[in-house]
Protein backbone atom coordinates (compact mmCIF):
# COMPACT_ATOMS: atom_id res chain seq x y z
CA UNK A 1 0.00 0.00 0.00
CA UNK A 2 2.81 2.61 0.88
CA UNK A 3 4.38 1.71 -2.42
CA UNK A 4 1.50 2.32 -4.26
CA UNK A 5 0.83 5.24 -2.64
CA UNK A 6 4.31 7.18 -2.86
CA UNK A 7 4.18 5.97 -6.85
CA UNK A 8 0.61 7.43 -7.23
CA UNK A 9 2.04 10.55 -5.66
CA UNK A 10 5.28 10.82 -7.58
CA UNK A 11 3.61 10.24 -10.61
CA UNK A 12 1.58 13.33 -10.23
CA UNK A 13 4.21 15.17 -9.22
CA UNK A 14 6.58 14.08 -12.22
CA UNK A 15 3.01 15.11 -14.65
CA UNK A 16 2.27 18.46 -13.28
CA UNK A 17 5.64 19.41 -13.52
CA UNK A 18 5.97 18.37 -17.19
CA UNK A 19 5.71 21.27 -19.19
CA UNK A 20 8.70 23.05 -16.61
CA UNK A 21 10.85 19.80 -17.43
CA UNK A 22 12.47 21.06 -20.68
CA UNK A 23 13.56 24.87 -19.47
CA UNK A 24 15.35 22.93 -15.96
CA UNK A 25 16.68 20.50 -18.92
CA UNK A 26 17.98 23.16 -20.77
CA UNK A 27 19.08 25.39 -17.73
CA UNK A 28 20.90 22.32 -16.11
CA UNK A 29 22.88 21.69 -19.14
CA UNK A 30 24.63 24.73 -19.83
CA UNK A 31 25.32 24.97 -15.65
CA UNK A 32 26.83 21.62 -16.54
CA UNK A 33 28.76 22.75 -19.62
CA UNK A 34 30.21 25.79 -17.60
CA UNK A 35 31.15 23.49 -14.73
CA UNK A 36 32.97 21.10 -16.99
CA UNK A 37 34.72 23.68 -18.96
CA UNK A 38 36.52 25.08 -15.86
CA UNK A 39 36.85 21.74 -14.89
CA UNK A 40 38.50 19.55 -18.21
CA UNK A 41 39.83 23.10 -19.98
CA UNK A 42 41.28 20.94 -22.97
CA UNK A 43 38.24 19.11 -23.83
CA UNK A 44 36.67 20.50 -27.06
CA UNK A 45 33.35 22.76 -26.95
CA UNK A 46 31.43 19.91 -28.66
CA UNK A 47 32.86 16.92 -26.75
CA UNK A 48 31.70 19.21 -23.43
CA UNK A 49 28.37 19.96 -25.20
CA UNK A 50 27.47 16.00 -25.86
CA UNK A 51 28.73 14.85 -22.56
CA UNK A 52 26.41 17.08 -20.54
CA UNK A 53 23.38 16.62 -22.58
CA UNK A 54 23.90 13.23 -22.47
CA UNK A 55 24.45 13.09 -18.72
CA UNK A 56 21.04 15.33 -17.97
CA UNK A 57 19.19 12.93 -20.74
CA UNK A 58 20.26 9.75 -18.83
CA UNK A 59 19.67 11.08 -15.34
CA UNK A 60 15.86 11.99 -16.65
CA UNK A 61 15.28 8.66 -17.59
CA UNK A 62 16.60 7.14 -14.23
CA UNK A 63 14.27 9.40 -12.38
CA UNK A 64 11.66 8.51 -14.67
CA UNK A 65 11.81 4.80 -14.00
CA UNK A 66 12.35 5.03 -10.86
CA UNK A 67 8.79 6.83 -10.53
CA UNK A 68 7.42 4.32 -12.54
CA UNK A 69 8.64 1.32 -10.33
CA UNK A 70 6.60 0.48 -7.20
CA UNK A 71 10.06 1.07 -4.94
CA UNK A 72 11.27 3.51 -2.17
CA UNK A 73 14.95 4.85 -3.54
CA UNK A 74 17.65 5.59 -0.50
CA UNK A 75 20.94 6.57 -0.49
CA UNK A 76 22.77 5.07 2.41
CA UNK A 77 26.43 5.42 4.12
CA UNK A 78 28.36 3.30 6.32
CA UNK A 79 30.09 4.38 9.78
CA UNK A 80 33.12 3.09 10.84
CA UNK A 81 34.29 0.81 12.47
CA UNK A 82 31.21 -1.61 10.97
CA UNK A 83 32.66 -4.71 9.25
CA UNK A 84 33.01 -4.97 5.70
CA UNK A 85 29.96 -6.26 3.68
CA UNK A 86 30.67 -7.11 0.03
CA UNK A 87 26.81 -7.20 -0.37
CA UNK A 88 26.54 -3.95 -0.26
CA UNK A 89 30.04 -2.21 0.17
CA UNK A 90 33.04 -1.43 -2.46
CA UNK A 91 36.76 -0.84 -1.77
CA UNK A 92 38.96 0.56 -4.43
CA UNK A 93 40.06 -1.92 -6.88
CA UNK A 94 42.78 -3.45 -5.76
CA UNK A 95 42.59 -2.94 -2.13
CA UNK A 96 41.95 -6.01 0.47
CA UNK A 97 38.07 -6.92 1.15
CA UNK A 98 38.59 -7.43 4.66
CA UNK A 99 38.25 -4.83 7.83
CA UNK A 100 36.28 -2.46 9.36
CA UNK A 101 35.08 0.72 7.40
CA UNK A 102 37.55 3.63 8.18
CA UNK A 103 35.69 5.93 6.14
CA UNK A 104 32.51 5.72 3.45
CA UNK A 105 33.73 8.00 0.44
CA UNK A 106 30.65 7.70 -2.11
CA UNK A 107 27.30 6.45 -1.13
CA UNK A 108 25.05 3.81 -2.01
CA UNK A 109 21.59 3.39 -3.23
CA UNK A 110 19.59 0.82 -2.14
CA UNK A 111 15.98 -0.12 -2.92
CA UNK A 112 13.34 -0.56 -0.71
CA UNK A 113 10.53 -3.08 -1.87
CA UNK A 114 7.72 -5.59 -0.08
CA UNK A 115 7.93 -8.78 -1.25
CA UNK A 116 5.42 -11.44 -0.25
CA UNK A 117 4.25 -9.33 2.89
CA UNK A 118 7.87 -8.56 4.23
CA UNK A 119 9.98 -5.26 3.85
CA UNK A 120 13.03 -5.78 1.77
CA UNK A 121 16.11 -3.56 1.44
CA UNK A 122 18.17 -4.34 -2.21
CA UNK A 123 21.70 -2.60 -2.79
CA UNK A 124 21.32 -1.07 -6.32
CA UNK A 125 24.22 0.93 -6.50
CA UNK A 126 27.43 -0.20 -3.37
CA UNK A 127 28.87 2.26 -1.01
CA UNK A 128 32.41 3.08 -1.64
CA UNK A 129 34.37 2.30 1.69
CA UNK A 130 38.20 2.85 2.76
CA UNK A 131 38.85 0.34 4.97
CA UNK A 132 41.21 0.44 8.32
Amino acid sequence: MILQTRQTIATAACESSQPDVNTARESTVQSVIMFLRTLVPKATETDVDTFAKKLIDISISLKDAMVKEQAIYRCYFFDNGVAFDSGWMKVAPGAAEKGKVKLSTFPGLRRFNMTDGRRQFVPVVKASTDLE
